[in-house]
């Protein structure tokens, strides 16, 4: 009886893992490294249309059934670079610093250099022209002279 047990307490502790990352590899897989040693190699497991490549970390290792042969390593865990958040508050985030808050008061934030390539781009509500950066209210392109009328920018 002690043994079996012995058995379902080791498989209980072995349903998560927290692990050290150890290297990326070109095809997607990640190296991690048990805090009990066992070197595990496996891409991360992302929900759909999220993706990261942290480059220092741990993550959580799931292990099914508490059986290292039936492992998903979850994404890393690095909280370089992380903004301040208020309750309700939202973020994707770099460690070198830039970021994408959204507030719970409704209020995006964007930190770092930001480029938009293709597609459009429209806005309503009301603007507070600061006479820097792209769409700053001037009423003509300072490049080609065309007026600035509306609310949409197309091209790249």
């Amino acid at each position: 009886m002690s043994n079996l047990l012995h058995q379902l307490s080791a498989k209980v502790r072995n349903i998560f893992s927290i692990a050290n990352f150890q290297k990326r590899y070109d095809d997607g897989r990640i190296q991690v490294q048990t805090l009990s040693g066992r070197v595990l190699e496996q891409k991360e497991a992302f929900p759909y249309g999220f993706i990261s490549k942290a480059k220092t970390g741990k993550s959580l290792v799931f292990c099914q059934g508490g059986d290292f042969n039936g492992f998903v390593i979850l994404p890393l865990i690095n909280y370089e670079g992380r903004p301040k958040l208020n309750e309700g508050d939202v973020a994707l985030y770099t460690a070198s610093g830039g970021w994408i808050v959204c507030r719970d008061n409704g209020e995006i934030e964007l930190v770092g250099d930001v480029k938009a390539t293709g597609g459009s781009f429209e806005c309503s509500g009301t603007a507070n022209p600061s006479g820097k950066g792209c769409l700053c209210a001037k009423p003509f392109c300072s490049w080609d002279g065309s007026p600035h009328t509306g609310t949409k920018a197309e091209g790249t």
